[in-house]
C-alpha cells in the first residue's frame, strides 16, 4: 500500500518544529517584556531600599559618632577645667574671672563661655563671657544640677533658649571637688547647639538631595538639633502619630520605612549619639530612593514595542535557519515516503554536536556550582582565619533564640578584644599580626564546645556563642576565663615569641537583651568596661 502524502507539509506546517519554536519563542519574548515590568520593578524596588537603608545607617552611624565625639570633647574639657580650677579662686570672684577669661580663650569649645554656681544656694559666682540675660538662665535645675553634684560626675541639662541671643543651647555641669572628694561648686559650660563646630553642622549636613537628620532627646521630649532649625526645641510627637518613633523612644535602633510630618513616604536610620542619651535620625523621602527605579520602569515601557519588535523580527528570521539542518532531514524523509528517493540512511553527524553541547552545560553547571559554593562561603566566612562573620554570626545567634525560647534554656554572648595586639601588628608587620589571629582563631576554635560558635567581628576582635547554659551567670565567666588562659599563652613565630590577652565582655540571654543587636551591643558595652578596668578583664 503506498501513502500519497503530497500536500502534507503544507497542511500541517503549524505542527512543524520550526513554527512551534518560533511560536514558543516569540511568546517568551513578550512575556519576558511584560513580566520585566510587572515582576521586576518590586523586586528593583526591593533591592534598591535594601541597599539605600544599609548606606543611611551607616551615613547615620558616621554623623552620630561625629557628634559623639563633639560632645564628648566638650565634656572632657568641663571635667579637666573643674579638675584644674584653683579652689581659693572659689572665694575670689574677680581672679576666678580671669581664670575663666584664660582658660575659655584656650578651649573655644564653649560658644557661650562658663558660669561657675556655689554648691549651697547655686547663686552665679562668676561667668565669662557677661553676656545680657546669661544670669536670668536658670543654672538651678534641680534635675540635672544636683545630679551633678550628687553624682560627681558631668550631667546635660535639657536643650533651652538663651535669653541674651534667643539660640537654643545646651548646659553641661561638672562638680568641682575638694581633695577629699567632696563637691566644693559647680562648673557649667554653655554652647550654641547651631555652633558649626557643634551641632550646627546638621544643619549644612543632607543625604541625598532632599534627606534631612533629626536629634532627639526622648527624657527631655524635644528636637535637639537637626537639617531644619524650625524643628530645634521642638516637642515630639505624640505617642501613635508616628510608629516608627515610637519604637525608637522605647528602645530600638535600625531602619525602617515612617510617614513624616507632611504625610510623606520616607526611610528612616534611627541611631544611638554616644556619650548622651540622644538619638539621630537619618530621613530620605522614599520618592527620592525609587526616583531611578522610576525612570527605569518608564523606559523600559518606552522602549517594549521596539525590543519586541526587532527580536520577532530576528526570530522569524534566525530560527528557521537554525533549524535548516532538521527541515533538510524531514524533506528528505518525506520523499523517501513517497517514493521519489529510495530509502538511505540520513547523516548523524549532529548527534556528537548535541553530545559535545550536553557535556559542555554539564561542565558549565559543575563551574557554576563551584563559584556559588565559593561565594557563599566567602560571603558568610571570614578571609583570613576561615570563621564565620558577623553575617553568618548574626544567623546564628537568631537560632540561638528562637531554640532558647522554645526550650527555656539560656546562653551567653562574648565579646573578645586582643590586648597588646596592636603593638605587635605596629612593631612586626600585618604578616605577623594575621598569623597570630589565625592562630588566636585557631585555639578558640578547638577549646570551645561543639555546640557552641566563634566569629571574627572584624580587626582583633572575636565573637563567641556559648549555647545551652545551665547557669549562665557561673558558667559564662568559666568560659570566658578559660579562653582567656588558652590565649595567654606564647605564640611561636620564627625566631619570635609573642603573647597577647583577651578583654572579655558577657551578654547573657534574655537578662541583657532578646535580640542579636541588642546582645552583641551589650556584651561590646562590657568588653570596653573591661579594658578600661585593664587588661585581661571579664565585664558582665
Amino acid at each position: 500500500m503506498i501513502l500519497n502524502l503530497r500536500g502534507f507539509w503544507p497542511r500541517y506546517s503549524l505542527r512543524s518544529v520550526t513554527v512551534r519554536i518560533n511560536i514558543i519563542a516569540i511568546a517568551l519574548v513578550l512575556a519576558g517584556l511584560i513580566g520585566r515590568i510587572i515582576f521586576l520593578t518590586p523586586e528593583l524596588e526591593k533591592q534598591v531600599l535594601t541597599l539605600s537603608a544599609s548606606h543611611e545607617l551607616s551615613i547615620g552611624r558616621y554623623v552620630a559618632r561625629d557628634l559623639g565625639t563633639k560632645m564628648m570633647a566638650r565634656t572632657e574639657l568641663l571635667v579637666h577645667l573643674a579638675a584644674h580650677l584653683p579652689r581659693p579662686l572659689l572665694t575670689d570672684p574677680e581672679g576666678l574671672t580671669a581664670w575663666l577669661v584664660e582658660w575659655g580663650d584656650l578651649n573655644p569649645l564653649f560658644s557661650h563661655g562658663f558660669a561657675v554656681l556655689a554648691l549651697k544656694d547655686h547663686a552665679v559666682i562668676t561667668e565669662y563671657p557677661t553676656l545680657p540675660g546669661n544670669s536670668e538662665i536658670d543654672l538651678s535645675q534641680p534635675d540635672w544640677l544636683f545630679e551633678a553634684a550628687r553624682s560627681r560626675r558631668t550631667t546635660i541639662a535639657r536643650p533651652t533658649r538663651g535669653k541674651a541671643t534667643g539660640e537654643p543651647i545646651i548646659l553641661i555641669a561638672a562638680p568641682i571637688l575638694d581633695p577629699d572628694g567632696k563637691p566644693l561648686a559647680i562648673l557649667v559650660g554653655m554652647t550654641a547647639i547651631a555652633a558649626p563646630d557643634f551641632l550646627g553642622v546638621l544643619q549644612e549636613a543632607r543625604i541625598g538631595d532632599t534627606g534631612s537628620f533629626l536629634v532627639i532627646s526622648p527624657k527631655d521630649g524635644v528636637f535637639v538639633a537637626g537639617t531644619d532649625p524650625a524643628r530645634i526645641l521642638a516637642p515630639l510627637p505624640k505617642p501613635g502619630v508616628n510608629a516608627l518613633h515610637d519604637r525608637a523612644m522605647a528602645g530600638f535602633r535600625g531602619t525602617g520605612m515612617a510617614i513624616n510630618n507632611l504625610g510623606e513616604e520616607e526611610l528612616s536610620a534611627v541611631v544611638s549619639v554616644p556619650a548622651t542619651d540622644w538619638f539621630l535620625v537619618a530621613r530620605l523621602p522614599a520618592s527620592e530612593i525609587f526616583r531611578g527605579v522610576t525612570e527605569i520602569r518608564h523606559f523600559m515601557m518606552r522602549n517594549s514595542v521596539v525590543i519586541a519588535t526587532v527580536a520577532i523580527t530576528f526570530l522569524m528570521v534566525a530560527v528557521p535557519r537554525f533549524l535548516r539542518p532538521l527541515t533538510r532531514a524531514s524533506q528528505a524523509i518525506h520523499r523517501m515516503a513517497t517514493g521519489e528517493t529510495p530509502l538511505a540512511a540520513l547523516p548523524t553527524g549532529n548527534a556528537d554536536e548535541v553530545g559535545e553541547l550536553v557535556r559542555g552545560f554539564n561542565f558549565l553547571v559543575a563551574r557554576l556550582q563551584e563559584n556559588e559554593a565559593r561565594l557563599a562561603h566567602i560571603a558568610h566566612h571570614d578571609t583570613l582565619t576561615g570563621l564565620p562573620n558577623r553575617t553568618l554570626f548574626d544567623a546564628q545567634v537568631d537560632q540561638a533564640i528562637t531554640h532558647a525560647q522554645q526550650s527555656g534554656t539560656s546562653f551567653a554572648l562574648l565579646f573578645i578584644d586582643l590586648d597588646g595586639f596592636k603593638p605587635i601588628n605596629d612593631s612586626h608587620g600585618h604578616e605577623i599580626g594575621d598569623s597570630i589571629l589565625c592562630q588566636i582563631a585557631d585555639r578558640l576554635r578547638q577549646h570551645i564546645r561543639q555546640s557552641d560558635s566563634i566569629a571574627r567581628y572584624g580587626g582583633d576582635e572575636f565573637l563567641v556563642l556559648l549555647n545551652d547554659l545551665d547557669d549562665p551567670q557561673a558558667n559564662a565567666p568559666i568560659a570566658a576565663a578559660a579562653l582567656q588562659d588558652v590565649i595567654s599563652k606564647p605564640f611561636e613565630i620564627g625566631t619570635l615569641t609573642l603573647r597577647v590577652g583577651l578583654s572579655i565582655g558577657i551578654a547573657i540571654f534574655p537578662d541583657h537583651g532578646t535580640d542579636a543587636q541588642t546582645l552583641c551591643s551589650h556584651a561590646d558595652q562590657a568588653m570596653y568596661r573591661a579594658k578600661k578596668s585593664g587588661a585581661n578583664r571579664i565585664v558582665m
